[in-house]
C-alpha cells in the first residue's frame, strides 16, 4: 500500500511538470493576448501549488489578479477564483492578515452574484471553495466559533439536483464536528458526526473507487475524532475502543507512519489502565516507526517523540531513555533551523512579490502621468503642477513600501531571536542530566513544560499582536525553564497594577518584545553574581500605552567598555521596532536602561509600549 501511495505520488508531480511545460508553451505562443496570459497563469498556479514551489504560484496568481481585477465586470468567476487562491496561499505563507483581506474580498464578491431559490452548478462550486477557504484560514487562528460559521453557510446553500448534495453535506458535518471537539463542546461534536454518518453516497453520481476511499477515510477520521471525544469525557475504555480500530484501519491502509501518534496515545492509556503488556506493545510499535520515518505535520512529531519519552520515563526503561531524549534534541535542532528556512523564505517571497507588484503600479502611474502631459500640452503650468504632487505622492509611497519592509525584516530577526538554539541545547541537556541523576519526576516535569513553552511560541509567532495574558504566560514558563536549568539561581516577582491585571484578556502589545530582554537579564545580569538574583517585572497602563519595567538586582552598567563589546543583538532589533511602532501608531513610544542610583546593583530597563485592545 505504501509502495502504491508512492508510485502515485511520483505520477502526479510528472503530471504536473508535463502541464506547466504545455502552458509555457502557450504563453509563447500568445505572448500578445492579455486575457490568454491571464488563463495561463491561473491555470499554471494550480502545477505550482502541487509541487509546493509556492513563490511561482503566488507570481502566476498575481498576475491572473491583475487583469481579472480589472475586467471583474465581465469575468466575476474568475475574480473569485484568483482571490481564493490567493488568500490560500498567504495562509500557506503565514500572512493571514493578507488571506483575511482576500478571502473577504471574494465572499462580498459571491454576495453580490445573484441567486434564488436555485443556484447554478458553477455559484455553487464557487461559493463552496470561498466559504470552504474562509473556515481553513480562520481555524489557523484558532477561530474556530467563526470557522464554523462558514462551513454552515455551505450547509446553507440550496445545492443544484448536478451536485453530489450528500458527499458535501457528509464531509462538512464532520470538519465541523472536528471543530466543535477542539473548544470541547463533545455534545454537538458527537451529533455531527451522526449527522455526517447518516448522509449515504450510495445514490451520489461518483465513480464507485472515489465513493468507498471517500467512506474509508471519513471512517478512519470519525474513529479518531470519537476517541478524541471519549478521552474528554474521561471514558477511557471507550477512547480505547475507537482508537484501536482507527489503529487496525490505518495498518491496513499503510498510513501508520503518517499517524504514529496513534500508537504512543494507545501506550499511554493502556498504561494509565494498568494493561502493561498493551501499553508496551504499543510503545514498542511506535518507536520502532518514529526511527525508520516521522510524518511531515511538526505537532504530530512532536506528540509522538514527547509521549514515547513519558511512557519510558513511566515505565523505567533507563535503555530507551538516552536514545529517545537525544532523538528529541535533534528534532527540535532540525525542525529549528527549518522554521529558520521557512520564515526567511516567505519573507523573501513576500517581498518578490511586493517588489514585482510595486514596479507595476509604478509602470502604471507613469503611463497615467504620460497620458495626461500629452493632452495637456498647452497647459504647462498645470501639467508641472500635476508631475510634482505625483512626485510627492511616489516619495511618500516608497517610504511607505521601506516601511513594511522593515517591518517584516524586523519580525522575522525577533522571531528568529526568541528561542536561540543556545537556549534550546542547555534545556535538553538539563533534563538528560536529571534523566542520568534518576531525578525522572523533575525531568518529566520540565519536559513538559519545555514542550508547552515551545508550542505557545510557535502558535503565536505569526500574529503582530498577542493578547498581554498569553505573553505573560510566555514569560513565565520562560523563566520557570530557566529556574530549573540554573538550580534557582534567581527568584522573579510579576508586579502589574490592579488595572493591568483586570485587562489582561483584553489588551493586546507588539509580539516578540518582552522575552529577549528577559533572557539578557538571566544570561548577562545573573551570570557572573556570587549572591541570589531577583528579576521583577513592572506592569502599569499610561493611557493608551503599557509601562514595563525590568528589574534585575545583577552586575549592572559598571563596566562600559564591556557593555559596549557585548551589544546585545535583541536590544538592537527592539529599539529599531519601537521606532517603526512610533512611526506607524503615531503614539509615543520608548525604551531606556536606567542603573540604580540607590547604591544597589542591578538594572532597570524600561518600555513604554503602545497597545490595542480587542474592541479595537
Amino acid at each position: 500500500m505504501l509502495l502504491e501511495k508512492t508510485a502515485q505520488a511520483e505520477i502526479n508531480i510528472a503530471n504536473c511538470k508535463k502541464g506547466i511545460r504545455l502552458l509555457d508553451s502557450a504563453e509563447k505562443k500568445y505572448a500578445k493576448d492579455s486575457l490568454a496570459i491571464a488563463y495561463i497563469n491561473l491555470y499554471r498556479h494550480n502545477y505550482y501549488l502541487s509541487l509546493e514551489q509556492l513563490d511561482k504560484a503566488l507570481h502566476c496568481s498575481n498576475i491572473a489578479y491583475a487583469f481579472f481585477k480589472e475586467h471583474r465586470q465581465y469575468a466575476k468567476d474568475e475574480y473569485i477564483t484568483v482571490l481564493t487562491d490567493l488568500s490560500y496561499l498567504y495562509a500557506v505563507l503565514g500572512d493571514n492578515q493578507k488571506a483575511i483581506n482576500y478571502i473577504k474580498e471574494a465572499e462580498y464578491v459571491v454576495a453580490k452574484l445573484p441567486a434564488g431559490q436555485q443556484i447554478d452548478s458553477n455559484l455553487f462550486l464557487l461559493a463552496n471553495k470561498v466559504y470552504y477557504n474562509y473556515a481553513y484560514i480562520l481555524s489557523l487562528d484558532k477561530e474556530y466559533q467563526k470557522s464554523r460559521y462558514f462551513l454552515f453557510k455551505i450547509l446553507q446553500l440550496p445545492i443544484p439536483v448536478q451536485q453530489n448534495r450528500n458527499a458535501i453535506f457528509k464531509s462538512t458535518s464532520y470538519k465541523i464536528a472536528d471543530l466543535y471537539e477542539k473548544t470541547g463542546q463533545v455534545d454537538s461534536a458527537l451529533f455531527y458526526i451522526a449527522k455526517s454518518k447518516n448522509y449515504s453516497l450510495a445514490n451520489e453520481k461518483m465513480d464507485d473507487g472515489v465513493k468507498q476511499m471517500m467512506n474509508d477515510n471519513l471512517e478512519m477520521a470519525y474513529l479518531r475524532l470519537q476517541s478524541k471525544i471519549s478521552r474528554r469525557q474521561h471514558q477511557l475504555d471507550s477512547a480505547i475502543f475507537f482508537a484501536e480500530k482507527s489503529f487496525a484501519r490505518l495498518k491496513h491502509e499503510g498510513w501508520l507512519i503518517e499517524n504514529n501518534d496513534i500508537a504512543t496515545q494507545l501506550a499511554l492509556d493502556y498504561a494509565q489502565q494498568g494493561n502493561l503488556e498493551k501499553a508496551n506493545q504499543y510503545y514498542q510499535h511506535a518507536k520502532r516507526y518514529f526511527f525508520i520515518e516521522t510524518a511531515t505535520n511538526y505537532e504530530n512529531k512532536e506528540k509522538v517523540i514527547t509521549d514515547l519519552l513519558d511512557f519510558a520515563v513511566r515505565a523505567k526503561k533507563d535503555k530507551d531513555i538516552a536514545p529517545l531524549a537525544t532523538a528529541y534534541q535533534q528534532f527540535l535542532k532540525e525542525n529549528y533551523n527549518k522554521q529558520k528556512a521557512i520564515a526567511i523564505k516567505n519573507a523573501e517571497i513576500r517581498y518578490q512579490v511586493k517588489a514585482q507588484d510595486d514596479k507595476i503600479e509604478k509602470l502604471a502611474l507613469a503611463n497615467k502621468l504620460k497620458s495626461n502631459l500629452i493632452k495637456q500640452r498647452t497647459l504647462v503650468l498645470s501639467a508641472v503642477f500635476l508631475f510634482v504632487i505625483a512626485g510627492i505622492f511616489f516619495y511618500y509611497y516608497q517610504l511607505r513600501l521601506k516601511e513594511k519592509y522593515v517591518a517584516i525584516d524586523l519580525e522575522e530577526r525577533l522571531r528568529l531571536a526568541q528561542m536561540s538554539p543556545h537556549f534550546i541545547s542547555n534545556s535538553l541537556s538539563a533534563i538528560q542530566r536529571q534523566i542520568y541523576d534518576g531525578e525522572t519526576k523533575l525531568a518529566v516535569a520540565y519536559l513538559n513544560k519545555y514542550a508547552v513553552l515551545n508550542r505557545l511560541i510557535l502558535e503565536n509567532s505569526r500574529n503582530k499582536f498577542i493578547d498581554l495574558s498569553d505573553e505573560l504566560d510566555i514569560l513565565q514558563k520562560y523563566i520557570e525553564l530557566q529556574q530549573l536549568r540554573v538550580a534557582d539561581k534567581f527568584d522573579y516577582q510579576f508586579n502589574l497594577s490592579d488595572e493591568v491585571k483586570a485587562m489582561a484578556e483584553e489588551i493586546k502589545i507588539p509580539n516578540m518584545l518582552l522575552q529577549p530582554l528577559i533572557e539578557n537579564a538571566i544570561e548577562h545580569a545573573f551570570k557572573p553574581i556570587a549572591y541570589k538574583g531577583l528579576l521583577i517585572l513592572k506592569m502599569t497602563l499610561e493611557q493608551r500605552c503599557l509601562s514595563c519595567e525590568i528589574i534585575d538586582n545583577g552586575i549592572g552598567l559598571q563596566h562600559k567598555a564591556q557593555q559596549a563589546a557585548k551589544k546585545s543583538f535583541s536590544i538592537q532589533i527592539i529599539k529599531e521596532r519601537l521606532a517603526l511602532l512610533n512611526r506607524q501608531q503615531q503614539v509615543k513610544s520608548s525604551f531606556e536602561m536606567i542603573p540604580h542610583s540607590d547604591g544597589q546593583p542591578g538594572l532597570t530597563v524600561k518600555l513604554i509600549i503602545p497597545f490595542i485592545t480587542a474592541y479595537d
